[in-house]
């Protein structure tokens, strides 16, 4: 419901505590998104399930909820000029650094793929957990999902495993494929492909070529129109989204992954791309320096590069 002050409030999930930065979805009193990155949030009132504010004007630098006491200043954004389209992660998940696209051809996105190489494993162990995926995801306005072939380290014990998510899943749909392991200098590619549309929704077959048991298809789902390609990283005790990790070391002992030969297809015809990156961690205090450079826009055979921490933090 809307109050009288133009909040939204929400009906639970509540969450007054101490201020931070986090990844917010800004909308306004009406529900329109307005705004989407990382927020400098004080006497924050945030339902933490949605992560997101309402606030009583359309202004996304600095969001006032009148008679809450609540200011929200935009701290990064996915892209100043793109305000209010941007992917967000959830407030649960812990994206470290991405690049993405988002489609505006008016023609559905029929095939995404890219390659990289699994890396060597962190040199520390606390059970961290470390994602490296493509992936696909509807507008923010749609039903919140992401498709992902993913590359995870220790969620599976002390090893690199590969599956195909869907999550949160959506109707009847397979969440996921059982975990495959894989060897570090292993090469993987990673392949999403629209396969079917209708009236009912969008079909999709996510998988990683040449990997039995990784191919998963879902049906019925909202048009899948942003291309990512991200690091994800998840450590308990660190605290709430977005965080960094223990140490340097906790993630891959490697300087960068090359997410190379990057395809993107609309229709019959290749896409003209425009990646952007968005380094979520770099206004915190224990930043070690994990980012995303785009090497090549090509959209047969383009390349995103994810650098781990600068060098120097890690131990080799």
């Amino acid at each position: 419901m809307v109050s009288s002050k133009g909040i939204r409030q929400a009906p639970h999930g509540i969450d007054r505590s101490v201020s931070g930065n986090r990844p917010l979805l800004v909308r306004n009193a009406l529900g329109r998104s307005i705004a989407a990155g990382i927020f400098r949030v004080e006497h924050r009132l945030i339902d933490r399930r949605k992560g997101e504010i309402t606030v009583a004007k359309d202004d996304p630098e600095i969001c006032p909820l009148r008679g809450s006491g609540l200011r929200a200043r935009l701290v990064q954004s996915r892209d100043p000029s793109m305000s209010g389209t941007e992917p967000l992660d959830d407030s649960v998940d812990n994206w470290i650094t991405a690049g993405w696209w988002l489609n505006k051809t008016g023609t559905p996105v029929t095939y995404f793929r890219s390659q990289w190489k699994v890396p060597k494993p962190p040199s520390t162990d606390r059970g961290q957990l470390v994602f490296l995926f493509n992936g696909r995801e509807p507008r923010l306005d749609s039903v919140r999902t992401i498709l992902q072939p993913v590359l995870t380290w220790g969620r599976y014990g002390s090893r690199w495993t590969v599956l195909s998510y869907l999550y949160p899943t959506i109707g009847t749909n397979p969440g996921q494929t059982e975990p495959v392991e894989v060897c570090p200098g292993d090469v993987l590619t990673g392949v999403i492909r629209l396969i079917g549309q209708g009236a009912s929704g969008f079909s999709y077959r996510c998988e990683f070529e040449g990997i039995c048991g990784t191919a998963l298809t879902v049906h019925d789902i909202p048009q899948l129109v942003y291309c990512v390609v991200t690091l994800e990283a998840d450590e308990a005790g660190c605290g709430n989204t977005p965080y960094e990790l223990k140490a340097p070391s906790d993630y891959p002992n490697a300087r960068r992954t090359r997410f190379r030969r990057i395809r993107v297809e609309t229709g019959t015809s290749v896409a003209r791309l425009n990646w952007r990156p968005c380094n979520y961690l770099e206004k915190l205090p224990t930043y070690y320096g994990a980012h995303t450079k785009v090497v090549s826009r090509s959209a047969t055979n383009g390349r995103v590069d994810i650098y781990y921490a600068r060098r120097g933090c890690l131990s080799w």
